[in-house]
């Protein structure tokens, strides 16, 4: 059975992403790299589901 992502299932993709990458690098709350990491994660999704959202951190 394929999982049906919606938009709640990207976002918490990528904030796990963001998550990751902030415990992988030592740190207790998220930098500018977790930020990108994370919508890169979340607009990967989004754009295989055909979202219309584009999220932009920097």
């Amino acid at each position: 059975m394929k999982l049906k992502l919606d938009y709640d299932i990207c976002m918490a993709a990528g904030q796990d992403a963001g998550d990751k990458n902030m415990r992988k690098n030592g740190r207790k709350s998220w930098n500018r790299s977790d930020w990108n990491i994370a919508s890169e994660v979340t607009n990967k999704l989004l754009k295989q589901q055909k979202h219309h959202y584009n999220i932009v951190y920097h």
